[in-house]
């Protein structure tokens, strides 16, 4: 009885070491490290500006007139609002914080959802409330969300993290016979389109993707009426962000994306960029050689029928995550081809590569 007790105690310490270290690891950091990311001063103009506005009265604000001197920005014509709204809101709360605190108190608030999301989503695959939580916890604070939040101040793409595995969570629940989750099924992918149109455009792109191959992975492309329960939730939320897509599309022709590499004729935003690519590169590196690595390993258990049933799904999406990325090939496909035109940087697909790689590793 006693050594049933200290197993059980041994293995929840270490369970609750497990959880806690990343946690407090993220936020030792961002009381350390100052903003200064890939896109952290771009933050900390429109942070005070937008939180302004939404004061005022002006829910969806669309030009902030500060930026470039006082001649203003339409920003958020074109920037998902949603992380900002938040923002927002923990402005009121704390009046106090500074628009780096902002951006960091909104970036944890990322993390701690995403792991809620994914952990549903692994629960759902009938994986133990244990393994999902350490997956869980890898997904919402492993070392590639360390890197989006300090190298990158990738504040759209930390809120996407949390919307990406309920469109699964919705797939698997619409392939139920059970009509409580079919019905489930509905408000869960409306909630994470919902929630990827309004915060990471390139991260729909990414989801509806996957969610054809996850589809097909899983047998429910050919089977019409699971179709619907997918579908629908896509055009409600199409429907329910219009406030924003429509003006989105309206002016997207003024989109030059060939000029986003131009900073000026030195020239020094190019050097900038290929330092910032190779300081990042043995990270990505990693990610890609641990997502084939993994793929192997799980294309070998299908091979032998060893394996449970949602690693077939999980192989494909480790395959579309890292084809997508390996030399040469991603970046003459996302140059040439719609829409991958539209993700701008083949390496976004980590997003989906972490995703897999914590699902497999539950």
């Amino acid at each position: 009885m006693l050594l049933r007790i200290a197993k059980a105690l041994n293995s929840s310490t270490s369970i609750a070491v497990a959880v806690t270290i990343p946690v407090l690891l993220m936020i030792g950091m961002t009381l350390v490290i100052p903003v200064g990311g890939d896109d952290g001063w771009i933050h900390l103009n429109w942070i005070p500006q937008f939180t302004h506005l939404v004061k005022e009265g002006y829910l969806q604000p669309r030009w902030l007139p500060d930026s470039f001197g006082g001649y203003g920005i339409p920003a958020f014509y074109f920037y998902p609002p949603l992380p900002y709204w938040f923002i927002t809101v923990v402005s009121v709360i704390i009046p106090s914080a500074s628009s780096s605190a902002l951006l960091y108190i909104t970036c944890l608030f990322g993390s701690i959802i995403s792991v809620l999301t994914l952990f549903l989503y692994l629960k759902q695959l009938q994986i133990s409330r244990v393994s999902a939580l350490l997956g869980a916890i890898m997904y919402g604070f492993g070392t590639y969300r360390l890197l989006d939040i300090f190298s990158r101040n990738a504040l759209g793409e930390q809120f996407a993290f949390a919307f990406l595995p309920l469109i699964f969570l919705s797939i698997e629940l619409a392939a139920s016979d059970n009509p409580r989750n079919r019905m489930r099924s509905f408000f869960i992918g409306l909630a994470g389109w919902i929630g990827l149109l309004l915060t990471n455009i390139p991260c729909v792109i990414i989801a509806g993707l996957a969610m054809i191959v996850y589809c097909l992975a899983r047998g429910t492309l050919f089977q019409p009426r699971r179709w619907v329960l997918i579908l629908v939730p896509i055009v409600g939320a199409a429907c329910c962000t219009a406030f924003y897509l429509l003006p989105l599309a309206h002016f997207r022709t003024q989109v030059q994306l060939d000029q986003l590499w131009i900073y000026g004729s030195s020239g020094e935003g190019f050097t900038y960029l290929r330092q910032e690519y190779y300081d990042l590169r043995s990270t990505k590196t990693l990610m890609i050689a641990v997502g084939i690595l993994t793929a192997v390993i799980l294309q070998r258990m299908l091979h032998r029928n060893a394996a449970p049933r949602q690693a077939k799904v999980i192989f494909w999406l480790l395959v579309l995550s890292v084809g997508l990325q390996l030399p040469f090939i991603g970046v003459i496909l996302h140059s040439i081809v719609f829409p991958l035109t539209i993700l701008q940087f083949y390496w976004r697909w980590d997003v989906l590569l972490l995703l897999a790689l914590c699902s497999t590793f539950s």
